[in-house]
This record gives structure tokens, C-alpha cells and sequence, in this order.
């Protein structure tokens, strides 16, 4: 049974995934110096949640593909970004510097992306690294040393360790996935009392018509202002105008009164 989902696995690896329908796993690290680690763990992740849901470089972007735009498309539709954490990782360099210093740095570009998209990010320490501290990072990545980061250990541990994150992972996921129904079932809610209050506002007449456009926060307070006005209109401004009336009828009926009884007295 191993040997057949080995096999399967194996198979679906040599698939490049479109970076379009992808939606799950992102890993993020630096080739120079923990390429090996990173390749182990998109494994034990693939095996466990299916080559589909997770997504490394080195395996998806092929000879001719743009690396950019490929990776960028990647990140915009994931749900967990896993950065690996190596010991060189912070002070990597080049010719120009240091490459965390580097806007078009790509561990920099994957991360501030991250950051942006508010997706759940887990930093994963490999090789005994310790987590940056603020001062350290660029002014857009400081948000990145908040989170709690994970650890993979070499040798016997990482099995165990591995086991850990993608427990986390899971639960991470179910998390973002109830959310997302619970925001559906509120949108839809929403939609319905907007469609009711639409149609209340179109049967109140002509001066009352209300076009009510999907999301629109506002609209139940105006359909429900301008019914209070015409419940208030009907309750006094008719009242009103009716015991005007009556004081002029009382008025006009005293002034005869009063004319007749001057006509009436001797001078």
C-alpha cells in the first residue's frame, strides 16, 4: 500500500501545477542555503495534503516560465505561507548587499506580499536559526517577527516535527475555511434583507423608490427613515392641518357673534 501511494505521489510530482488553480500551501526560502530542507518538507507536506496544495519553485516553475509574475500569481491565491528560516537567512548577501536590503529581493517580495494579503503566515526555523528581531528587517517585514514561528529539527526529530506543523496547518486551514463560510452565510443574509428592504421601498410609491445596490450598508436605514416619515406625516402634519381649520371656523363664527351683538346695543 505504501509503495502504490509512493508511486502515485511520485507521479504527481513530475505534474507541474498551473499556478492559477492554486490554492493552499506556500513555501518560501532561500536556495543558496536551505534548499535541502525546504525540499523535505514540501514532501512531507505534499504526502499528507496532495501535491495540488502545495507550492515550491522548484518544482512549479519550469525552463521558459517568468519567475515573477509565476510566483506572484502563486501568493495571491494561497491560504498558508511557510518561510523557512535558515541560519544564513538574515544575513544573506550579494554583491550589492544584503539581500533583505534589496526591494526586489524575492524571499523580501514573497514575504511583504504575504504580509499585504493577510493570508496566515508561519515562519519555520530550520538549522538552529533564532526569528529576526524588528530592528533587523526592513520597515515593511517587521510584522513578520510576530508570528509564532515553528522548528524543524535534523535526525530523528524531524518527524515528529513535521508532524507538528502539519498539524498546525490543518488547523489553520479549517480555521480560514470556516471563516470564509461564516462571511458566505453573512454576505447572503445581507443580500436578502437588501432585497426585502428594495422591494419596500418600491411599494411606498413613486417618491420613495429606493434602488438598492448589493451591499449596500446603508440602504435598510434610508428605506427605514423615509417609512418614519411618512408614518409621521400621516400621525401629524394631517392632524395639524385639520385643526387649522377648525380655528378659523371658530374664529369666523366669533367675529359674527361680536358684530351682531354691537349692532344690537342702543349707542
Amino acid at each position: 500500500m505504501r509503495d502504490k501511494r509512493l508511486a502515485v505521489y511520485q507521479t504527481q510530482r513530475a505534474m507541474p501545477q498551473s499556478a492559477d488553480q492554486f490554492s493552499g500551501i506556500f513555501i518560501s526560502y532561500r536556495r543558496a542555503s536551505s534548499v535541502g530542507h525546504a525540499g523535505r518538507l514540501y514532501d512531507r507536506l505534499a504526502l499528507h495534503f496532495g501535491h495540488e496544495q502545495v507550492f515550491i519553485d522548484m518544482l512549479h516553475i519550469e525552463e521558459g516560465d517568468k519567475f515573477d509574475s509565476y510566483t506572484e500569481r502563486a501568493l495571491s491565491s494561497c491560504e498558508i505561507f511557510i518561510a523557512v528560516i535558515d541560519r544564513n537567512w538574515l544575513a544573506s548577501a550579494d554583491e550589492r548587499g544584503r539581500r533583505l536590503d534589496d526591494p526586489e529581493d524575492y524571499v523580501r517580495r514573497e514575504i511583504a506580499t504575504a504580509l499585504r494579503r493577510d493570508v496566515a503566515i508561519v515562519p519555520v526555523r530550520v538549522q538552529g536559526a533564532t526569528m529576526p528581531r524588528p530592528r533587523d528587517l526592513p520597515e515593511e517585514l517587521r510584522p513578520f517577527c510576530f508570528h509564532q514561528a515553528g522548528e524543524l529539527r535534523d535526525g530523528l526529530d524531524w518527524y515528529n516535527d513535521a508532524s507538528r506543523l502539519i498539524t498546525t496547518v490543518k488547523r489553520l486551514l479549517a480555521e480560514r475555511r470556516d471563516a470564509r463560510r461564516r462571511e458566505e452565510k453573512e454576505r447572503r443574509r445581507r443580500a436578502r434583507e437588501l432585497a426585502r428592504a428594495s422591494r419596500s421601498g418600491r411599494a411606498a410609491g413613486p417618491l420613495f423608490t429606493l434602488r438598492v445596490r448589493e451591499g449596500s450598508g446603508g440602504a435598510i436605514a434610508v428605506v427605514g427613515i423615509l417609512a418614519l416619515l411618512v408614518m409621521t406625516a400621516s400621525l401629524f402634519l394631517v392632524p395639524r392641518k385639520e385643526r387649522g381649520q377648525e380655528v378659523e371656523r371658530v374664529g369666523e363664527r366669533r367675529g359674527a357673534e361680536i358684530a351682531l351683538r354691537d349692532r344690537d346695543e342702543p349707542i
